[in-house]
């Protein structure tokens, strides 16, 4: 509509740098502020703010413990934290290692979540799937006792669903991308 943001966003940076140097930058504030640059072609600084979220994605060492307070917990944060990551930063997204979706799979399966983070991660995981489906292809085969092999299965966004006979020896998975893949 014609109005230049960037001075919005370098009074926001500003005003954290006066108040939260210590803090905000592996926050979700810088997440956001992230976005909102990569949308302004501004890479050079998107990229230089989202290394700090990114980096609290992808640690090692994950909470012990549920903790909701004020809306904003380890959840809330992670899977907000993919969802701009995959939105805005596809080729972050693509070098994400599997720390990335453990982080935000292990409170799931705690079931450390609520309305708030499962909308959350149901719309991180979506965005990430989207953007890792179109990125590569995944096939589904049933094997035959002939050595013969038969594909099954259609790939619907980034989810394959496939039903193979009762002659079927085994199934392959093949996943030609470096994005994992669970079955």
């Amino acid at each position: 509509q014609g109005i230049v943001t960037t001075n919005y966003l370098a009074a926001v940076q500003k005003r954290l740098d006066e108040r939260y140097a210590d803090q905000w930058h592996d926050d979700l504030a810088a997440a956001y502020l992230a976005a909102s640059l990569k949308l302004l072609k501004q890479d050079k600084d998107a990229d230089r703010l989202i290394a700090g979220p990114q980096k609290v994605l992808v640690r090692s060492s994950i909470e012990n413990a549920y903790r909701f307070a004020r809306y904003y917990d380890p959840l809330v944060r992670d899977a907000t934290t993919l969802y701009l990551i995959a939105k805005h930063f596809p080729e972050r997204s693509r070098a994400l290692p599997p720390e990335a979706l453990r982080n935000i799979l292990r409170p799931l399966q705690k079931r450390w979540y609520n309305t708030l983070s499962s909308s959350l991660t149901i719309l991180a995981l979506d965005a990430y799937g989207t953007q890792a489906a179109s990125e590569g292809k995944l096939t589904l085969a049933e094997l035959h006792k002939d050595d013969s092999i038969t594909a099954i299965g259609t790939l619907t966004g980034s989810l394959m669903r496939g039903v193979f006979s009762h002659d079927a020896t085994g199934l392959r998975v093949e996943n030609a991308v470096e994005l994992p893949s669970w079955y």
